[in-house]
């Protein structure tokens, strides 16, 4: 970089702290499922007090930097231009999830259709809160996305949620490797856990070789995200 191009980057102060804290501060940014098994001496994650016990030791260089070593988490550098949508990189991780849920529940909108049961159709709203049933209102802006997961499950809100994370892995997966390997550390670790999640995420990166995933993400985010897109876009 120049010394014009730095002064720039620093300057912007929408993305210069995301920027910043994404290089350079990235442990407090990992889901805690990620830091089950790591031997930090905490309860379990996710409880109060493994919550608590995270809260407290985080702030610790030594413990950032077990945990970034421990996860295999390599340094980056980069300079999060608008064109590569690596700045999807810098969005929160709670945010990050929300997208990927609007993502998976819009690619896989015909086959949620079909889930016509009760216990199913409640299953989905608590999990996919705010995305489903709403979800099938947006679909006319996403014309030829509804199908996308092909005859893969796509009938639940894992499957959704791992189909709109495998969208989200595609848009960043030109970038180099270390800098798009984060994606998967602000998400939960579970996102591609079970049998059909997996397969559904599979049958939508096959589809994404053909599909333009950047036209609908950036019109996901001015629908549904202003903030993200803003910055992103």
């Amino acid at each position: 970089m120049t010394v014009e191009e730095a002064r720039e980057f620093v300057s912007d102060a929408a993305l210069w702290p995301r920027a910043r804290d994404f290089m350079w501060d990235f442990a407090p940014q990992i889901h805690p499922s990620w830091l089950e098994g790591l031997e930090l001496g905490a309860p379990g994650a996710g409880s109060d007090a493994g919550d608590a016990f995270l809260a407290s030791c985080l702030p610790s260089p030594r413990v950032k930097k077990f945990i970034l070593s421990s996860l295999g988490i390599e340094p980056v550098f980069h300079t999060f231009p608008k064109g590569d949508w690596s700045r999807l990189l810098v969005l929160d991780g709670a945010t990050l999830l929300e997208i990927a849920k609007w993502l998976g529940a819009i690619v896989c909108a015909a086959a949620l259709r079909r889930v016509t049961d009760g216990a199913s159709v409640r299953g989905l709203k608590a999990a996919l809160g705010g995305v489903y049933p709403e979800v099938f209102g947006f679909t006319i802006y996403f014309k030829g996305l509804e199908n996308l997961c092909g005859e893969a499950p796509g009938r639940s809100a894992e499957d959704a949620v791992s189909a709109g994370a495998a969208i989200l892995q595609s848009l960043v997966a030109p970038l180099p490797e270390p800098l798009s390997a984060r994606l998967k550390f602000k998400l939960p670790k579970t996102v591609f856990g079970s049998a059909s999640a997996r397969e559904t995420a599979d049958s939508v990166r096959e589809a994404g070789t053909k599909t333009d995933f950047g036209a609908a993400m950036a019109k996901l985010l001015k629908l549904k995200f202003p903030e993200a897109y803003s910055l992103c876009c």
